[in-house]
């Protein structure tokens, strides 16, 4: 970060003395705009976009109004700079709390609005901008408005913006010469290879293994399950949902045929015998819907 000017060679008014803070903070962007902020009626506004305020990291703190009688904090205060003559005059003019994005009026009239008085702010007081003037814009941490201490002594860089007379005036970082590091050239592309089908392990082959033996142990137990429901059915004449007990046990039990034949087709996908043609996680969710009812049908039992 550089200083479009030389600061120790400029005068400021009704201001703490900011020439020695650190530049700790960069100016990303910078907007006045004759267009009014929410809830405002000053004709404009100013934004002001820098590395140290609430929306980048490691933000400046807040810190009390340099005046006692004020309430409420002050993040950092937008400067402007004028060259009158051979000089540049500065002094802090707008304040911004913490999370604010918008306040003041438009740059062009800073001058009736923020440095109106001569006895605080000298010859600032007095200079008509003039259309295509360089103004300085600078921020200071904390409440640099008043001629008053700041408990964080650090600043951002200075960049210079160009006035124009009721028209919108933005900076945009990048726009003076700063210093820029070199971007290395691009590494060359290569071709995406394409994947090819890796042989299932050991592991994966215990475990389909495992998982047939335990459907085919499943059915078999549905199919005594089935057979004992119905002799409670007949003893007890249950009828759940106009459906015979024996007619429901035995859709469940061709469920469970169901999850071993996609359990079966899983392996064999895996070792490339075949494609499973329907998604096997929507084929599973099938099946778990036609097994629900065991539930309602074990829940009527009980009762």
């Amino acid at each position: 970060m550089q200083d479009a000017f030389d600061l120790n060679a400029a005068v400021l008014h009704n201001s703490p003395d900011f020439k020695s803070y650190a530049v700790t903070s960069e100016i990303l962007r910078f907007r006045s705009s004759q267009d009014n902020p929410p809830d405002s009626d000053k004709g404009g506004h100013q934004t002001i976009d820098h590395t140290k305020d609430s929306f980048h990291g490691q933000p400046w703190p807040s810190q009390p109004f340099g005046d006692p009688a004020q309430q409420g904090n002050v993040q950092f205060t937008l400067c402007h700079f004028f060259k009158i003559g051979d000089t540049w005059h500065g002094a802090g003019g707008i304040e911004f709390w913490a999370g604010c994005v918008a306040n003041g009026g438009p740059l062009t009239k800073v001058v009736q609005r923020l440095y109106y008085a001569s006895d605080r702010w000298g010859e600032m007081a007095s200079h008509q901008i003039q259309p295509g003037d360089q103004i300085g814009i600078m921020v200071v941490a904390g409440d640099a408005r008043g001629d008053h201490p700041t408990q964080v002594h650090e600043r951002s860089n200075i960049v210079l913006v160009a006035a124009e007379a009721d028209l919108d005036v933005t900076f945009e970082a990048g726009q003076i010469s700063l210093p820029t590091i070199p971007t290395p050239p691009a590494p060359p592309t290569t071709p995406a290879a394409t994947p090819t089908p890796q042989p299932i392990d050991d592991r994966i082959r215990a475990l389909l293994t495992g998982i047939v033996e335990q459907l085919v142990m499943q059915s078999t137990n549905m199919a005594n399950l089935t057979h004992m429901v119905e002799e409670v059915r007949q003893a007890t004449g249950i009828l759940v949902a106009g459906e015979s007990l024996i007619e429901r046990s035995a859709r469940i039990e061709n469920g469970v045929g169901e999850l071993l034949k996609i359990a079966v087709e899983v392996q064999q996908d895996m070792h490339g015998v075949k494609t499973v043609q329907q998604s096997t996680g929507d084929r599973v969710a099938g099946v778990i819907h036609d097994l629900s009812p065991l539930v309602n049908l074990l829940s009527a039992l009980k009762k």
